[in-house]
């Protein structure tokens, strides 16, 4: 119908497994091939959809000479396989793994092959964020050893020195990437009629220079996750919790944990506490979203009472751990969770069987059997897998130390627990390598959305559990505020996101609650009011506008540790952080600017910190108390009071429950299991009963004026709504106009 060309527009393309390929036929959702190969289908993916100029349309007519479409007939394509949620497992967690492969071929990879040499290219040209600086989203994410900030000498003399004063932002806008395309998200893939299937990866402390493509050491370790990175969207100020429990709660419900009460300590294998049932899961809005829901591997939210378990809170299935991590010798083959304690479990039952199969590889399995078995016509896929690597105490499948792999993963690495870690990492690499091989063959590889990134940043040599995970350039480790303990790397994969999320690198913060909104409200596209601290940035991440979407940011806050917190305002960083030195990749410790740690941590100064990132991403140059950055300070501490005073609610930890927990086990085959039911979040540490932090006792009744007369915002609003409330021109103010590390 040549008459269509004035209202629809056509896009028809195959993909030949490189990316590229040729107009030759046509499947399948909407539309019956009448000429063409049928045999093309095991080699080739079709894509065809029209555009009525508002992002949606109908297959009709298609203006090509080798195509001929009817409007009447429509296939749908289903899994290879059908099988109960009980046979998945089964078939899963049996398969053969490294442990039963002592050559290591299950895992072979050419000897000294460079992680990156398949990744994908764009041009490296930047373009300019909101405060005009060279940031913001840039195409070309592949990085070098050179755009690594030097440490400096331990004086400072020769660092970044103390910034300037003056950081009024620009009104210049960012244009587009200008890598492959015009950086839009092309009609064809706004108008994509499915719903993208999700694949969220979690590992455990892992650190911000431990994905190979930003790492200055692991370029071997991460061949998988090099490549989706760098053919993906690196989110590269990724900001999450200090520690384990809080920054899982964050992810699944999307608040901070000064509003869901989980701003102190973490969930053990004895804690009658965990996240309150009142706060509904990411999980449980996919599922009513349409979407399959399954986990994967640690949960470490809360299991003492039957409700609180992943099945009761909108996973459809669940095959993991309870806790934090597995213990002892070869922790990761025997799941113990403590002398003669198991923990694995398959829905709400002991998982029986696998002792001896390696959890990484175990639960990489288990996902991709799921993926395999796959029923799309009972929705997409949500699949969430955190794994329990790299916790410490790593271990590593049996012989795989003398395998070839091994001698070209830690190849120029020194230190025992780093090529450890670097070998542990791999195997995380090669089971989600075993997830992409099973959606690939599945042919859901182009309309899935895979995540990964880690919990919170990577001990250190000399914190508690070091596991050999490294956090350079950025100072401090898992369990504090500085960046090394919050930062992170992350990234967004999507075949089918047009060129905008190819090879791009996005500069603005990303926080661990915003994955909420943004899988719910932005990927899967329902419009509906979320209960939630995070912000939708799913057009951000996608290409669709640009610009940061937040402002500031609460990183931290907990009452029962004397107001210890850190928030971020613009490219400011506000803290009350004892004094934590920098790591190199080897476990080494160095001291950098105007600190070296050998001082008393016994006065305010040695608490109260302020970095501006901007030109200080090390956190080197402590700003508090100078005079030249009164103002800055000042509303700092006003921001920082807000979330005191005003936001943060009482926290649900409690003291350990030994004989509950342990006698549970003992009548459960000595499998971890729940000791309560139908408990409620109870509060037994009230913030009113805390009364040492007296820095904004000066705040409790001016800094929110303006906040108190405001009406509550809509969802999505009240991040930004709150700042533009307390202080004109916030973001302006303070943001600074260098380019940002």
């Amino acid at each position: 119908d040549p008459a269509s060309v004035d209202t629809h527009h056509w896009d028809v393309w195959t993909t030949n497994g490189d990316g590229s390929g040729n107009v030759v036929s046509l499947p399948t959702e909407e539309a019956a091939v009448k000429a063409g190969d049928p045999a093309s289908v095991d080699t080739h993916h079709w894509d065809v959809w029209t555009t009525n100029g508002d992002g949606s349309g109908n297959v009709v007519s298609l203006p090509t000479e080798v195509l001929d479409l009817t409007n009447d007939q429509k296939q749908k394509q289903k899994s290879a396989s059908k099988t109960t949620k009980s046979n998945i497992a089964n078939n899963a967690h049996k398969q053969d793994n490294v442990k039963n492969n002592a050559s290591g071929e299950h895992h072979k990879t050419s000897k000294g092959s460079d992680a990156s040499s398949d990744a994908g290219t764009s041009d490296s040209s930047n373009t300019e964020a909101a405060d005009g600086s060279a940031e913001g989203r840039r195409s070309g994410s592949g990085t070098t050893d050179d755009s690594v900030p030097d440490k400096g000498p331990p004086d400072g003399s020769e660092g970044v020195g103390m910034p300037e004063k003056g950081l009024d932002a620009s009104d210049d806008k960012p244009s587009l990437p200008t890598g492959p395309g015009d950086g839009l998200v092309s009609d064809a893939a706004a108008s994509s009629a499915s719903t993208p299937n999700v694949v969220f990866v979690l590992f455990d402390d892992v650190g911000y220079n431990d994905f190979g493509y930003s790492s200055t050491d692991l370029k071997a370790a991460t061949p998988t996750i090099t490549k989706l990175g760098n053919e993906g969207v690196i989110l590269s100020r990724y900001y999450t919790e200090p520690d384990c429990t809080p920054a899982r709660s964050t992810i699944l419900s999307g608040r901070y944990p000064i509003t869901s009460g989980m701003s102190h300590s973490i969930v053990d294998l004895d804690s009658p506490w965990g996240l309150p049932t009142s706060h509904k899961l990411v999980s449980e809005q996919m599922s009513a979203a349409g979407y399959q829901t399954h986990l994967y591997g640690k949960w470490d939210i809360g299991h003492h009472d039957k409700a609180y378990w992943p099945t009761e809170r909108g996973f459809d299935s669940y095959f993991g751990l309870l806790v934090k991590t597995y213990t002892g010798s070869n922790s990761y083959e025997t799941h113990a969770c403590g002398t003669g304690y198991t923990d694995l479990v398959e829905d709400l039952s002991n998982a029986y069987g696998y002792e001896g199969n390696y959890s990484t590889t175990m639960f990489g399995d288990a996902a991709a059997a799921q993926v395999l078995s796959h029923d799309a016509t009972l929705g997409p896929l949500f699949m969430y897998i955190a794994f329990n690597a790299m916790h410490a105490p790593v271990s590593l499948p049996d012989e795989f130390e003398e395998s070839d792999e091994y001698a070209t993963i830690t190849e120029g690495l020194t230190w025992s627990k780093r090529k450890e870690f670097a070998a542990g990492l791999y195997m995380g690499d090669q089971a989600i390598k075993s997830v992409v091989d099973a959606l690939k063959t599945t042919g859901m590889y182009e309309d899935t959305v895979i995540i990964a990134t880690s919990d919170n940043g990577g001990p250190s040599n000399s914190a508690g559990g070091p596991n050999g995970a490294n956090n350079y350039p950025l100072r401090g480790y898992k369990g504090n505020v500085f960046d090394g303990g919050m930062r992170v790397p992350a990234f967004v994969h999507y075949p089918n996101g047009g060129a905008a999320m190819n090879g791009t690198t996005i500069d603005y913060v990303f926080h661990a609650a915003d994955w909420y909104p943004t899988l719910v409200n932005g990927l899967a596209g329902k419009d509906w009011s979320l209960t939630s601290d995070g912000l939708n940035q799913w057009d951000m991440v996608t290409g669709v506008t640009q610009g940061p979407v937040r402002n500031e940011t609460l990183l931290w806050l907990d009452y029962m540790s004397s107001g210890w917190g850190a928030i971020l305002v613009g490219d400011y960083k506000f803290m009350k952080q004892g004094c934590k030195v920098w790591y190199d990749p080897d476990g080494s410790s160095y001291a950098m600017g105007d600190e070296d740690c050998s001082g008393d941590d016994d006065d305010e100064s040695a608490y109260y910190r302020i970095y501006n990132l901007a030109t200080d991403p090390e956190e080197q140059y402590n700003l508090y108390g100078n005079s030249d950055y009164s103002d800055v300070q000042a509303k700092l501490e006003e921001r920082y009071c807000h979330y005191y005073n005003d936001v943060m609610t009482d926290n649900v930890y409690q003291e350990a429950d030994k004989t509950g927990a342990f006698t549970a086990m003992e009548a459960n085959d000595n499998f971890l299991t729940y000791w309560l039911e139908n408990t409620e979040a109870s509060v037994l540490y009230p913030k009113s009963d805390y009364t040492d932090f007296s820095l904004c006792d000066a705040y409790l009744t001016t800094a929110t004026e303006a906040l108190d007369a405001t009406p509550p915002a809509p969802h999505g609003e009240h991040v930004s709504m709150h700042v533009n409330s307390a202080g004109e021109s916030l973001l302006a103010d303070y943001m600074s106009d260098g380019q940002r590390p």
